[in-house]
């Protein structure tokens, strides 16, 4: 039978970081299949928060819990320029990505979210 943890609403940015090895030592423990990341990955859509999210996911990647030969092939996360022009911000809006390659037989997995004052939308971008 295969196992799945899923991480909902870690919201990087007011995470503790104490709370972040223990959690990574217990889904080794449990050896799941595959590791769900889904909800709010960062507390305000802020660019260290992305990295922080980044950071945690470079470890899952080092324990083997994402596919992939190195870091920038098993994972990506991307708050930038490139998703954010001054239009956008200009706007009001925060536009972040974050892709995982699950362990096989999954593909990779892109996520678009977006923020504004009023709302936050998630979409699954194609690959």
């Amino acid at each position: 039978m295969r196992s799945i943890v899923h991480l909902s609403d870690i919201h990087f940015g007011r995470l503790n970081d104490h709370v972040v090895e223990p959690l990574i030592k217990k889904i080794e423990t449990l050896a799941p299949d595959l590791v769900a990341v889904s909800g709010d990955l960062t507390q305000r859509a802020r660019s260290h928060q992305f990295k922080e999210a980044r950071a945690f996911l470079d470890r899952l990647w080092r324990r083997g819990m994402l596919d992939g030969a190195t870091p920038d092939a098993a994972y990506s996360v991307r708050c930038d320029e490139t998703t954010n022009p001054p239009e956008e911000t200009a706007r009001g809006r925060v536009i972040c990505e974050v892709g995982v390659l699950p362990p096989w037989p999954a593909e990779f997995v892109v996520v678009r979210i977006g923020r504004t004052e009023g709302a936050t939308e998630i979409l699954e971008r194609e690959t």
